[in-house]
């Protein structure tokens, strides 16, 4: 199978889960904040595709001017908006990196793994940094480092660049954590060469045990809002 993100992330919270959505193919309704997240995304990503070659001063005056032409009221989103504002304005204005590309479906072929970028920036001297974007809060950025390892991983097997940094920006609390890839111990910057080891190990075993069949049920206290408990607790093993 394919592997992505979002896919081993759902296979390590729970095999069971993960045989429902992508093995079964059980589809859900969204969410409210599935639907949030998405409006956030696709307001940012016509920001990027319009003004990411154009910096503009006052980002948020056309990020709402986006939002409306996509039938959004602005200020349902006002804090996203606001959050979006600062990044784009930091990136494009203040650090004066260039858009790389946004918005991207990536393939590796050599670890048969699949990707979206949701915007790469280059700095100025030719390096690439990958950023995606999350509603959520920043308090959950320590379950998003296997991820950005797998976003290098991506973009230097499409590209003939070196990722040198990648991070998430949180726009419910306006922060962008930023970690380096170097070969140091320190985690609060930085990602070693030994994580992105282990995430390659932890890729390959999870396609093993998906090929194995290994779906078992990982009970836990987030059982009660999986949108597949009802299936789940009369399941047969």
């Amino acid at each position: 199978m394919r592997l992505s993100k979002s896919k081993i992330n759902t296979y390590l919270k729970c095999p069971r889960e993960f045989k429902y959505r992508y093995i079964d193919e059980i589809e859900t309704p969204p969410n409210e904040y599935m639907a949030l997240g998405s409006d956030v995304h696709l307001i940012a990503e016509n920001y990027a595709k319009i003004y990411g070659d154009n910096p503009q001063e006052n980002p948020r005056y056309f990020l709402d001017l986006i939002a409306r032409n996509l039938k959004l009221d602005p200020e349902e989103y006002n804090l996203h908006l606001n959050s979006l504002s600062s990044f784009f304005k930091r990136a494009f204005i203040e650090n004066d990196y260039t858009l790389f590309s946004q918005e991207e479906y990536l393939s590796d072929d050599t670890h048969n793994f699949t990707g979206i970028t949701d915007i790469v920036l280059e700095n100025p001297d030719g390096d690439l940094i990958v950023i995606d974007y999350k509603t959520g809060s920043s308090s959950s950025f320590s379950k998003c480092r296997l991820e950005l390892g797998y976003y290098k991983m991506l973009v230097e097997s499409n590209y003939d660049k070196n990722v040198i940094a990648a991070g998430i920006f949180f726009t419910k609390d306006n922060k962008l954590r930023l970690l380096y890839f170097e070969d140091e111990e320190n985690k609060r910057k930085y990602i070693c060469n030994r994580e992105l080891e282990e995430g390659l190990n932890t890729l390959y075993e999870v396609r093993k045990n998906i090929n194995d069949k290994k779906f078992p049920r990982n009970e836990q206290f987030l059982c009660r809002y999986c949108t597949y408990s009802d299936i789940c607790y009369k399941d047969k093993d």
